[in-house]
């Protein structure tokens, strides 16, 4: 067992990879949305900025707790859902 900070694990971005866009073809430029990262969680707001070999960043408004690589990450605008993909990395400190 670890101990630490609580504030050790918030995070402000991360890293989505193996992308299923549902309501739109692609995304080539910043986007706001609601992204959510648990079923039980509520979404919350982020910009999601397209990178190269079919990932997004996800920057939250603000910082999210424990974002672990294999977790599911799903956007939405207002009810509809753009898509989703898995977090591949959760440290995005940068």
């Amino acid at each position: 067992m670890v101990v630490g900070r609580e504030e050790d694990l918030l995070e402000v971005a991360c890293t989505v990879s193996d992308l299923n866009l549902i309501s739109m073809d692609h995304i080539d430029a910043p986007a706001r949305a609601q992204v959510k990262v648990r079923y039980a969680s509520p979404a919350v707001p982020a910009t999601i900025r397209p990178l190269d070999e079919g990932r997004l960043r996800v920057e939250f408004d603000s910082p999210q707790r424990a974002l672990s690589p294999g977790q599911s990450a799903v956007f939405y605008q207002g009810e509809r859902v753009l898509g989703g993909g898995i977090i591949e990395a959760g440290k995005c400190r940068d």
